[in-house]
Formats: C-alpha cells, structure tokens, sequence
C-alpha cells in the first residue's frame, strides 16, 4: 500500500507512526464533528446523518499499523 508515493515499507518507524498520529487525530475530528448540532436529530436544522467513514481510511490504518508490528518485530 502506498501512502505519500512510497511503500509503507518503505517509510521508517519514525515515519509510520506519525502517519499513525495523523489516521488517530482525523478520527477525533470526525468524533467530534459528529456531535456538532448540525447532526442532532433533534434541531430542526440538522442536515442528516454524519456519512459512514471512507473504507479506504480504514484500510490505510490497519496497514500502517500492520507495517509497524512487522518493523518492531524485526527491529
């Protein structure tokens, strides 16, 4: 998988966990924009339902937390 035109494999550690750093601190703003009142069922303004997450987000997340046991393992 790539992330930034290089292989996960490619990028270090150091690297991979600010990748990491990234996918956890985009997850927390969708948290927390998921409870803006724009989205509460009961304000007669809200716009819907906050869509589900894109799949491939998440799939970015469990590679990069995948590449990061395999160089740990053989560090």
């Amino acid at each position: 998988m790539n992330y930034g035109g290089k292989e996960l494999s490619e990028h270090s550690l150091w690297d991979l966990g600010l990748i990491l750093k990234t996918l956890h601190d985009a997850e927390a703003k969708r948290e927390q924009a998921s409870k803006h009142k724009k989205f509460d069922m009961n304000n007669k303004d809200n716009v819907g339902k906050l869509p589900p997450p894109n799949p491939n987000f998440v799939i970015l997340k469990n590679a990069v937390e995948l590449e990061i046991r395999k160089k740990q393992d053989n560090a």
